[in-house]
């Protein structure tokens, strides 16, 4: 159901599965829990069997998901009100204190670093969201906020691409230290794009980050629901949308 917008000047985007897709497939597959499932762990066996000889990809493949799992809980966890980012170095070092290895920054920042080359890898950016990108960014301010806990590999992303050149502001979580829907990102986003959040609509994939983050800042929100099991935002967005297309086609009705 679209509720409509009006009085849009600016415009916010979310980043990944909003602008960018990951083609999973261009990752290799391990056999995880009787499930072939992609990951990253063949780039990273070497680096790990240098501290933990009897390490196995498959094993390792195993450890790098609970790993996520457990990340993932982190952050999603009711008692994170402070929507603290953890960035990617930390949650390497977390996996190697889960394999029993000392805590060594170093390993864990190469660690990161090829993670992360493996997934810029597989990251690609369709015809129809680059169209969107361009079309408001040639009628008004576009901003970026991005929940990525590894900054240096999301803004080469964003370059190697030319997403970047279309945005007037990048806030990228691992570089703020805070996640959406910390209502800092949002408000930080409109004073660099100098709009007040009543004529700034934010679209994003995510109904809790993306759609209730942007809400809460008093943004108009499009939800650009890519996948239905996805539970809904507490609150009602100004529109739900599955494709970019449908995005652009409502901000064209508005704007003419």
């Amino acid at each position: 159901m679209n509720k409509g917008l009006s009085g849009i000047d600016s415009v916010g985007f979310d980043l990944f599965e909003t602008l960018l897709r990951v083609d999973w497939k261009r990752l290799p597959v391990i056999r995880i829990d009787g499930r072939m499932r992609p990951s990253t762990a063949p780039y990273l066996i070497d680096a790990v069997q240098t501290l933990l000889p009897s390490m196995t990809v498959e094993h390792l493949a195993v450890e790098l998901m609970a790993n996520w799992m457990r990340v993932r809980a982190l952050c999603d966890s009711d008692q994170a009100e402070q929507h603290l980012e953890i960035i990617s170095e930390r949650r390497f070092a977390y996996l190697l204190e889960a394999l029993g290895l000392p805590e060594d920054n170093e390993v864990a920042t190469d660690l990161a670093n090829l993670h992360h080359a493996a997934v810029r890898e597989s990251v690609y950016v369709p015809e129809d969201e680059r169209s969107l990108l361009m079309w408001c960014a040639k009628r008004m301010p576009v901003g970026l906020i991005t929940n990525f806990d590894h900054a240096q590999s999301c803004r080469k992303i964003l370059s190697d691409h030319a997403l970047d050149l279309h945005f007037s502001t990048i806030l990228i979580s691992a570089e703020a230290g805070i996640r959406k829907p910390h209502a800092q990102l949002f408000e930080s986003m409109l004073q660099e794009l100098d709009r007040p959040a009543e004529g700034c609509v934010f679209i994003g994939d995510d109904p809790r980050a993306d759609v209730d983050g942007a809400l809460a800042a008093g943004l108009e929100a499009i939800w650009l629901c890519r996948d239905a099991r996805l539970p809904d935002p507490s609150r009602a967005p100004s529109a739900i949308v599955t494709q970019a297309l449908e995005v652009q086609r409502l901000l064209e009705k508005e704007l003419g």
